[in-house]
């Protein structure tokens, strides 16, 4: 009866220990984090203070110009307006601003740092923007939004300026843009987000949230936010609020600086900015919260079965010694067991990864077979025009034999030859390429590379009416699989002749540049080019804007994991000539490359 007592005592010791180290550690973790949030809430919102401090005195100090107040006093002179745009430019260049523009009384904007480019303010018409009418009647207007010119977002702070001499009074207004902070936040992986004194989300480090509202808002604030133009090109109706349910009171407390749950895993503090009338909300996830709480309470529990153990040996030390080795036989055999699946794992995941690469290599060569089926009509071409030709000077050549002509017949016979070794070199760059390499590594000139591929496209490159060129000074070498190269240099050639279909006056440039340690090789085309929604996606793996026949979308993926896999990169940009440019960029083998000099 004693022992049962004695054990019931314990585990009840035991668990109400364990639940009493499980609610301290859990209050002390959350209020670990709860203290990081509101240092990082801090600093945030200084930085956030800090750089638009740096503008606020622009609009000011740019309205006291007096080529700003003479373009007021008489808005129509050509040669104030000139003056005026001239300073804004110097003003915004030196200052970093992103713009700077004056409007006139009625919101018509009369001169604008960015006068010269193709997106100028001037001549637009801003008198519905809050920010306008704030400093037209209370001196100094601020609001962010997004630009209904440029399509960019900023925060504008504007300033009222009364010219004298009975001209009309004017705001000057300045754009800043705030994005640099947002980028900051998210490359430091900080879930921090700015909001609208309407609780609209403008500056996140979570992408989910931004342009969303944190509460629910009413039909008259979607209404006035649409009305201004606010976020322009955001649907504000169908987004769904960040915080709903019974977690919204908390992100409606006045206090300046408030704690409140976002959903059952987020926990947010709130910093209000009140002088440009913002909140700032820090987040972070709770899973810490349960997992730091439970680990100290399975500390304790150990930590108890120790002590009662230690009791129990006390009371009972034959018992327990026998316990113990029962123990360690078991302890044994789980080792060995869990052994022996670690073994059983190792031997699976090298299997799995063997059979990774020998996927990988399939689908290479795939992708090769299928740069090649893309050309094999032309290739067709390239074979049986020699081949016709050929059949024709065999048969002259009989006929002249017959009739004894040796000398027509010797002549007629090289042309033959020369035929021969015509279609020897196509099938021999056809061999080469499509045989699957075993990527060995060598020091070789990517220039003759280059014109390898080039002989391969070759055919295509005539169907589709274009002499690619090659611009190269000297010899270029690299180190890596001359073969995978090869393959990445002609895909890329492919795809420029694809975009070229339809072209009247196709163009192809290869240019290969020797920098200090690397190499860069750009081939750039005047095709149809590439939309900005798909550039970031075309080298996706099987991501392809052709026909299902037409390929299998794992050219650029392939060809960029070639690339990285050999130090380099591959980018992708629109070019002057209206197509695309593809640019590679690779370690120069520079010993090679003086001896080549």
């Amino acid at each position: 009866m004693k022992r049962s007592q004695t054990t019931i005592f314990s585990i009840v010791v035991v668990l109400l220990s364990a639940i009493g180290v499980w609610h301290f550690a859990s209050n002390r973790t959350l209020e670990t984090i709860r203290s990081q949030l509101e240092q990082t809430a801090f600093l945030a919102a200084r930085s956030v203070e800090t750089e638009i401090k740096r503008f606020r005195y622009l609009p000011t100090i740019a309205g006291e110009d007096e080529r700003v107040r003479a373009l007021l006093r008489d808005p129509l002179v050509p040669d104030r307006i000139m003056a005026a745009n001239r300073y804004l430019a110097t003003v915004a260049n030196a200052s970093g601003a992103s713009f700077l523009y004056v409007l006139n009384s009625e919101g018509l904007t009369l001169a604008a740092s960015n006068w010269d480019q193709p997106d100028t303010l001037v001549g637009n018409n801003y008198g519905f923007r809050p920010y306008f009418k704030n400093a037209m009647e209370e001196m100094d207007g601020r609001y962010y939004a997004i630009g209904v010119t440029t399509g960019k977002p900023g925060y504008f702070l504007a300033r009222r300026i009364d010219p004298g001499e009975g001209g009309k009074a004017g705001v000057v207004v300045v754009k800043i843009d705030l994005l640099p902070l947002e980028a900051s936040w998210t490359s430091a992986a900080q879930n921090i987000s700015l909001a609208d004194r309407n609780g609209i989300v403008f500056l996140s480090g979570n992408r989910d949230w931004k342009y969303r509202p944190v509460v629910p808002l009413s039909q008259a604030t979607i209404r006035q936010l649409i009305d201004t133009r606010t976020y322009e090109g955001v649907d504000l109706e169908s987004q769904r609020p960040i915080v709903e349910g019974k977690y919204i009171d908390g992100f409606l407390a006045p206090d300046d600086t408030a704690f409140a749950r976002v959903n059952t895993e987020l926990i947010s503090v709130s910093k209000r900015l009140p002088e440009e009338g913002w909140t700032l909300h820090a987040t972070s996830n709770l899973a810490p919260v349960a997992g730091n709480a439970t680990t100290w309470s399975l500390i304790t529990v150990l930590v108890g079965v120790l002590l009662s153990g230690a009791l129990h040996f006390v009371l009972q030390r034959r018992q327990l010694v026998a316990l113990r080795l029962r123990q360690n036989e078991l302890l044994e055999r789980k080792v060995e067991e869990r052994t022996r699946d670690l073994a059983h794992e190792i031997d699976v995941r090298k299997a799995a990864e063997q059979d990774l690469k020998l996927a990988q290599d399939g689908l290479v060569h795939a992708e090769k077979m299928a740069a090649l089926g893309r050309m094999s009509a032309a290739i067709v071409h390239e074979v049986s025009q020699p081949l016709a030709a050929l059949e024709t000077t065999l048969a002259s050549t009989s006929l002249l034999a017959k009739s004894g002509q040796e000398k027509g017949v010797s002549k007629r016979i090289e042309t033959a030859r020369n035929l021969v070794r015509r279609m020897q070199r196509t099938v021999k760059h056809l061999k080469t390429f499509s045989r699957k390499d075993n990527a060995d590594i060598e020091v070789f000139d990517c220039v003759t590379s280059i014109r390898e591929a080039l002989e391969l496209a070759r055919p295509r490159a005539e169907k589709v009416g274009v002499k690619p060129q090659v611009r190269a000074d000297k010899p270029v070498f690299i180190t890596g699989s001359a073969i995978r190269l090869e393959q990445v240099f002609l895909n890329l050639l492919l795809n420029a002749l694809d975009a070229l279909d339809g072209r009247a006056e196709p163009q192809i440039i290869v240019q290969v540049k020797s920098l200090d340690t690397q190499v860069e090789i750009e081939v750039q085309d005047n095709g149809h080019g590439i939309t900005a929604e798909n550039l970031n996606q075309v080298t996706e793996p099987f991501f392809t804007t052709k026909a299902v026949s037409e390929g299998l979308g794992l050219g650029l993926s392939i060809s960029a994991t070639i690339i990285e896999e050999h130090g380099g990169e591959l980018e992708l940009e629109p070019n002057s000539l209206g197509g695309i440019t593809a640019r590679i960029r690779m370690p120069l083998q520079a010993s090679m490359a003086r001896a080549a000099e």
